[in-house]
């Protein structure tokens, strides 16, 4: 049997509600989950939607090729850049300008 810190607040709240234990505040003090994320697991559990995770889009965050660039250069002056950061925290008045972050 997993330890009560190893089973996840969901599965919690589930065998709870399974058990007859219905409210939210009730179960939020058992547990000490927070009481909003009580309610709307308790919500969906009423409703007869699962509490699994959703899957995402499955498509990747793509960055367009000259930004690639501009972050590889970023990377590789990595000695420069913390230089210029340590410049910057001892003279305010300059201004630091990192492109694309």
């Amino acid at each position: 049997m997993k330890n009560n810190q190893e089973i996840t607040k969901k599965v919690r709240v589930q065998v709870l509600f399974q058990s007859g234990v219905k409210k939210p505040t009730r179960i939020s003090k058992m547990t000490h989950i927070p009481l909003r994320s009580c309610e709307r697991y308790v919500s969906n559990l009423k409703k007869g939607i699962s509490l699994d995770r959703k899957p995402g889009s499955g498509g990747r965050n793509k960055l367009p090729p000259s930004k690639v660039k501009r972050l590889q250069s970023n990377l590789k002056n990595k000695k420069n850049q913390s230089k210029l950061i340590k410049q910057q925290s001892k003279h305010p008045f300059l201004k630091l300008q990192l492109e694309g972050f």
